[in-house]
């Protein structure tokens, strides 16, 4: 009899929640992560306030292709939960029925998305949770930075007032939920884990990076590391994240049979493996401010407007959001720069994660494909006037010193060239082992038994969101769909 009854691969957004509800339950559990594990002192870069993103543990990826973009994940325990911007947006009602899928339906969805969350502010409404062990809370616009408040209200003003950006089919501005307590990162790491740690079916084993998935027969029965290991299991869950679960997969002999070849990897399965990733293309506009005291360091000092051009609620083709700092940013911003941006929420444009080698040490090829579809061009220069409307606002008149380019400034046909250039990666890459093409609604692999995937790899079409609380999301939707089958 195998040594666990199931081996989760990645301990970050999902795969945390994936371990220790499994573990709760009774499962005797193996959790495997590549970076490294904090259990008592975690660095104060991954608990203290979150003024930036975290970068000392980190993956570095990057993408290839016309653009070469770099696209941090989180290599520790938490994963990009306890090193990304702290976001807590969640998905639109629209996006989840939009999918077609029954089992990942919004009100299917709904209770997963209350049970991890403790909501300060509105954490009383029928839609939100109050008892999760993920913290949730907004900055007081009432009482932020000069700078932060003359966003939110040029937001206002042409957006309209929504203080509850993760109310169903919110529309307008207001501040932008985080995860956080008292400005702390609420991650996996500090949140799941030690719920996790006390139990006695649970063992993580940290520093420790998994080659494949090791089949027989058709079924899952382990996994194999890059040291030679070997680990068996009677169910095989992969949580590896967008970039590095297709990776593995296609070690495993999953995936698309020609690119296999080329490797010399044999094949198990023929699926799209890699194909259809997709991520929120994003831009910000540099502006200087009269007074750099006014400007909030705090990353987490954010207020966001979801917009849509044809006045849909719930159906927002556009966040615009910020402030952001040089620090920030990671960009050469001046000592009193400050940065609105935008992203596009329903791009749909595809790219593709692929294998450099069979060298589980390889970095995966990753082509994005930003602004290929016209839409999305489109989309792209039209939030890009946007944004300069924001500092053409009146509240912005007291605060700003300069916009330091203007769209509005070129024609059209440069606009393209800037959006082209420019176009950055907000960190939402996901869809590359969708629900559909290569998992059934279960999350199984298809052909292969004993192999679930659960992280933002499986949404088959963008959300209109930050892909955080969706990943948390589908940890808890994917317990509830584990406990159906018993």
């Amino acid at each position: 009899m195998p040594g666990h009854d199931a081996i989760v691969v990645g301990a970050g957004s999902a795969g945390a929640i994936v371990a220790t509800r499994l573990a709760q339950r009774g499962a005797r559990v193996l959790l495997l992560e590549a970076g490294p594990d904090f259990p008592s002192d975690p660095p104060a870069l991954l608990t203290s306030d979150v003024k930036v993103p975290v970068y000392e543990y980190d993956w570095g990826f990057r993408s290839e292709g016309d653009r070469d973009i770099e696209l941090p994940r989180g290599k520790c325990v938490g994963g990009s939960s306890a090193t990304n911007a702290a976001a807590a947006v969640r998905p639109q009602p629209a996006d989840l029925d939009g999918w077609g899928i029954a089992e990942w339906s919004w009100d299917a969805c709904l209770p997963a998305l209350c049970r991890f969350e403790t909501d300060k502010e509105f954490g009383d409404r029928p839609y939100h949770g109050n008892d999760g062990p993920i913290h949730v809370e907004r900055i007081d616009t009432a009482n932020c930075k000069p700078v932060t408040r003359a966003v939110y209200e040029s937001l206002l003003a042409m957006f309209g007032d929504e203080p509850d950006q993760n109310a169903p089919d919110a529309t307008g501005t207001g501040a932008q939920a985080s995860n956080t307590r008292d400005g702390v990162r609420q991650s996996t790491l500090i949140t799941y884990m030690p719920i996790a740690r006390a139990l006695p079916t649970f063992e993580l084993r940290a520093d420790v990076l998994v080659d494949r998935v090791v089949i027989e027969n058709g079924r899952a029965v382990g996994v194999a590391l890059a040291s030679g290991r070997i680990f068996e299991a009677d169910l095989v869950i992969l949580a590896a994240g967008a970039l590095a679960t297709p990776t593995i997969l296609m070690r495993s002999g999953v995936g698309p049979a020609q690119h296999l070849r080329e490797h010399d990897i044999d094949l198990v399965q023929d699926l799209p493996v890699g194909d259809n990733l997709h991520d929120h293309p994003a831009l910000g506009l540099l502006a200087t401010a009269r007074d750099p005291d006014e400007i909030d360091q705090q990353l987490i000092a954010r207020v966001m407007a979801r917009t849509s051009f044809e006045g849909k609620r719930g159906e927002e083709d556009l966040h615009i959001f910020g402030s952001f700092t040089g620090e920030g940013t990671r960009s050469p911003v001046p000592p009193n720069g400050f940065v609105v941006a935008g992203m596009v929420m329903k791009p749909r444009s595809r790219g593709t994660v692929r294998l450099r080698s069979s060298d589980p040490e390889a970095a995966p090829r990753v082509v994005l494909n930003y602004l290929d579809d016209p839409y999305d061009l489109d989309a792209f220069v039209r939030m890009m006037l946007l944004i300069e409307e924001v500092y053409d606002q009146p509240a912005m008149k007291e605060v700003l010193d300069q916009l330091l380019w203007r769209p509005s400034s070129v024609d059209r046909v440069v606009m393209e060239r800037v959006a082209r250039a420019g176009a950055l990666t907000d960190h939402h890459e996901a869809g590359s082992v969708p629900i559909g093409p290569v998992l059934d609604p279960h999350l199984r692999v298809h052909g292969i038994d004993a192999l679930r995937v659960c992280d933002a790899s499986i949404f088959p079409d963008p959300l209109r969101c930050n892909t955080n609380f969706p990943t948390m999301m589908a940890a808890e939707r994917f317990i509830e769909l584990l406990d159906s089958e018993r």
